[in-house]
């Protein structure tokens, strides 16, 4: 909006002084022409003179107070958008838990969206932009991203990394991030500036995935191997039960292995349904 509320500077500056220039040529030539063409009492020439300097000035203020009131008008309007657009661009920020950031490579200088606050958790008043101060939020694994050379970290002027950061309240977020590198003429570092998004909502469920797909696998390992054991003792013993007339066999002792085989069995099984409700 800045290079457009430029433009409309210059353009208003100049339809300014044109409009003045033509209305107070115009004035002067024809209210001269008018008083020497009509009047020829000298007294009241002068007299009219007069009165025409004073109509010079109520027509030139009139025409400067419209000229200035429309400027200040387009000037208000500009700026209404600019707050809207702004306002616009905070709730998308806010939504997706996206910041924006820059860092001037020449003075250190570095800025951070609203939202960039809220991510880290720190309050504006509080916390200074630094990056000293920005290295002690991001995790000590992670660090060496930005301990790197500019040059080793954008092979091209544009990159990503995924890293996480540590809140004042102990908290682990993680956080995505997509930075451009802008350079001078002569194509040295100048600038820093991207946009960081709260990504830890996207990797605790990938947590939970991974730790149910770990479940899983262990249902079904247990599944095709820890309950065949138990599984196959029942069968055994109940063909054994079908075969006692012709064995020598204690009922009583069967019955007990066929009660212990079963019990292990139903453990197993329980086992199984507490790793479905983790």
């Amino acid at each position: 909006m800045i290079p457009k509320n430029k433009h409309l500077i210059s353009q208003c500056s100049f339809q300014i002084v044109f409009l003045y220039a033509i209305v107070s040529l115009t004035y002067i030539y024809f209210s001269d022409a008018f008083i020497n063409a009509f009047v020829e009492n000298s007294k009241v020439q002068a007299r009219l003179q007069t009165y025409k300097g004073f109509g010079f000035v109520i027509v030139t203020t009139l025409l400067l107070y419209i000229l200035v009131k429309r400027y200040l008008n387009q000037i208000a309007k500009n700026q209404q958008e600019t707050d809207n657009m702004n306002r616009k661009l905070e709730t998308a920020q806010t939504l997706a838990k996206m910041g924006y950031w820059t860092y001037d490579l020449t003075n250190g200088a570095i800025y951070w969206s609203e939202e960039m606050y809220k991510i880290y958790e720190v309050q504006q008043d509080n916390f200074k932009l630094s990056m000293d101060n920005l290295l002690t939020k991001i995790h000590p694994d992670d660090r060496h991203f930005f301990k790197n050379d500019i040059e080793k970290n954008f092979p091209s002027n544009i990159t990503d990394n995924e890293h996480r950061i540590l809140t004042d309240s102990g908290a682990i977020k993680w956080v995505y991030e997509r930075i451009r590198l802008i350079r001078n003429e002569a194509m040295q570092p100048l600038k820093l500036e991207g946009v960081l998004i709260d990504n830890t909502l996207t990797h605790e469920h990938i947590h939970k995935i991974e730790t149910q797909n770990l479940a899983l696998r262990e249902i079904a390992w247990t599944q095709s191997h820890v309950i065949r054991g138990p599984l196959a003792t029942l069968m055994g013993l109940v063909n054994l039960l079908k075969q006692k007339k012709e064995m020598a066999i204690d009922e009583t002792e069967l019955i007990d292995h066929i009660t212990f085989s079963a019990n292990q069995l139903d453990d197993i099984i329980k086992g199984i349904v507490g790793k479905t409700k983790e």
